[in-house]
């Protein structure tokens, strides 16, 4: 089992971002992570794929396409991956979308939900009529929430997208004197996944619905004007090393593009592995997993519940408030615990998450996606 890092919801200069595939390659190289998956909106961008190298470091550049419809009004945005051709045609029909990309073993990952947002000042917006005409509006009381929950078989959905939240953050917290010293300070205004987003993830979880989830950057002008002049808050290589994918592949990268593609593809579509916040901490040393007489099963994976299924949790920090959610209720919760072995006995699906003190505050570092019993 080879764990990777992966960072994705990312932007080129042939959409919304200013760097071109090669730039972000080299952020991502500097950032230490393994796979970057660009997503331009409502355009795929073939013949970019490929290995990048330096020093002793690879990475893997992959592309998708954000699908979304901005007329007449903005109804949400789909991250579409390993679809292999543009699907921005099937916007006004996201049901239609999701079905045609399972056709070709695509993942339909729901971004930013409900961007930065309560489920409640949503369905606000949605009866107000507020609903902004442009995703990227600083001026818009509500960006690009995701509309239509009526859909069936999407992937997953983003329980933490970083622009989303630095955006949210920013309209909550003026931006001070400090920012012009402290260079983290994008990050720095995080302090957990969205709240919504979990309640809603974990609704489909307890309804017996197979929904992963996943972080993204949206990497677009994080940055600041200030005295005439545009800060810089957060470049590519910063936002790249902020939070993570962290993946579990069953056979390691061999270097082939091909096969490696589909290896991680098949992986990110279980959802084999967790979400972090790595800049609060690094989550070398985190394990999730459980014991169970057919063998060891991961994030994502299915296993039969028999009498000697044990849930094991490795934490690598002394000081941490761990939470295993069963059947999206906490069913036990531990403080500074590094190990923790349980019996599970209830059949359902168990996931992690993992707080710790950064800051002067406790916030979300560690969200894993399920095992599920039965």
């Amino acid at each position: 089992m080879q764990e990777i890092t992966v960072n994705l919801h990312n932007h080129s200069s042939f959409s919304r971002g200013e760097q071109k595939y090669h730039s972000l390659a080299q952020a991502g190289l500097t950032a230490g992570i393994d796979v970057l998956i660009v997503t331009d909106a409502n355009v795929y961008v073939s013949g970019k794929e490929q290995y990048y190298y330096r020093d002793e470091r690879r990475l893997l550049l992959l592309t998708g396409e954000e699908v979304f419809r901005s007329f007449p009004n903005d109804t949400g945005h789909m991250l579409i991956l390993n679809g292999g051709r543009e699907m921005a045609n099937q916007a006004d029909t996201p049901q239609q979308l999701i079905n045609f990309c399972s056709q070709w073993e695509g993942l339909t990952i729901i971004a930013h939900p409900f961007d930065g947002l309560t489920e409640r000042e949503v369905l606000t917006a949605n009866r107000e009529g507020l609903i902004s005409g442009r995703a990227d509006s600083a001026r818009s009381p509500l960006n690009s929430p995701w509309v239509n929950w009526e859909i069936q078989n999407f992937t997953g959905i983003e329980i933490l997208n970083l622009q989303s939240e630095y955006k949210t953050a920013g309209q909550r917290r003026r931006f001070g004197l400090s920012d012009f010293f402290i260079r983290s300070t994008g990050v720095d205004r995080l302090t957990h996944a969205s709240l919504a987003a979990l309640q809603k993830w974990d609704e489909f979880l307890t309804a017996g619905r197979r929904v992963a989830a996943y972080c993204g950057s949206a990497c677009v002008n994080f940055a600041q004007w200030a005295a005439g002049r545009r800060l810089e808050i957060l470049d590519e290589s910063h936002l790249f090393a902020a939070a993570k994918n962290h993946l579990y592949l069953s056979e390691p990268l061999s270097g082939d593009l091909e096969s490696d593609r589909a290896n991680i593809y098949r992986s990110l579509k279980l959802g084999r592995g967790f979400v972090s916040i790595d800049w609060f901490r690094p989550t070398d040393g985190f394990v999730f997993k459980a014991d169970t007489a057919m063998g060891t099963v991961y994030p994502g994976d299915r296993a039969a519940l028999d009498a000697g299924a044990t849930i094991k949790i490795e934490i690598p920090t002394e000081k941490s408030v761990c939470r295993l959610i069963h059947q999206g209720k906490i069913l036990r919760e531990w403080e500074n615990v590094r190990s923790i072995p349980l019996i599970a006995n209830r059949p359902g699906y168990y996931r992690v998450e993992v707080y710790i003190p950064y800051r002067f505050q406790l916030r979300g570092w560690i969200y894993t996606n399920p095992i599920y019993f039965y």
